[in-house]
């Protein structure tokens, strides 16, 4: 059996996506979610992981990508994949170079199954509506282990990493408190501890830095639409 989680912050494709499911003896659909914010807090307190969470690309708050990023951080047994009415090749190479195993348009959810049992065996899948290859994935990972380098290099303790990727969302102070388990005051502790080693004064002159030193990603979506 296979365990699934969808997080999608549309009611309409989120039902259509269990509805695909359903039929399937062989996948067990464990928790459904309408945002990157539920997932992290189900994932972080649970011993038994889902297989595979397919991520909306385009939530509020949090987008795919960076929750991607996450996960691939913090739980990299789980495997991603992105589900988008958009194809874009930057899009989809963005989710790959996050950590994400595959890409399926959901404006037909025909290979949907098929995805998954790839990803479930280790492969990577691509819809085939969509202009990349599955071998690219490969090279955009090798560049996304260079963000650990730089961590390295850069001096970055691992929850300080963690606030980096999170600053890269929309989330309050208090929001990626509960997510990383720890006081606000902490958080604003970590952020102060960020700025004096990198001689940075805002959140947002930091998530600049990240985004030049490739430690995160800040994806250009289309303005969303009604049923995304």
């Amino acid at each position: 059996m296979t365990k699934i989680a969808v997080v999608d912050d549309s009611l309409k494709a989120l039902n259509a996506i269990i509805d695909t499911l359903s039929s399937e003896d062989w996948i067990e659909v464990v928790l459904k979610c309408s945002d990157a914010f539920e997932i992290i807090r189900y994932c972080n307190n649970q011993s038994n992981l889902p297989d595979i969470i397919l991520v909306d690309v385009h939530m509020d708050k949090m987008d795919g990508v960076i929750l991607t990023d996450y996960l691939h951080d913090h739980f990299p047994k789980i495997k991603v994949i992105g589900l988008s009415t958009y194809i874009a090749k930057d899009i989809v190479e963005d989710m790959l170079s996050s950590g994400a195993w595959g890409y399926v348009n959901k404006i037909n959810l025909r290979y949907l199954t098929k995805a998954i049992r790839s990803v479930s065996t280790y492969k990577v899948y691509i819809d085939p509506m969509i202009a990349v290859d599955a071998s690219q994935r490969l090279v955009l990972i090798k560049e996304r282990a260079r963000q650990k380098e730089i961590r390295r290099e850069l001096q970055l303790t691992k929850r300080e990493a963690t606030f980096v990727t999170l600053n890269s969302s929309s989330l309050e102070y208090t929001e990626i408190a509960q997510l990383m388990d720890i006081t606000p005051k902490a958080v604003i502790n970590i952020f102060a501890r960020l700025a004096k080693k990198l001689h940075l004064k805002s959140r947002h002159s930091l998530l600049l830095f990240s985004v030049q030193k490739k430690l995160t990603k800040i994806t250009h979506i289309p303005d969303k639409k009604e049923d995304d």
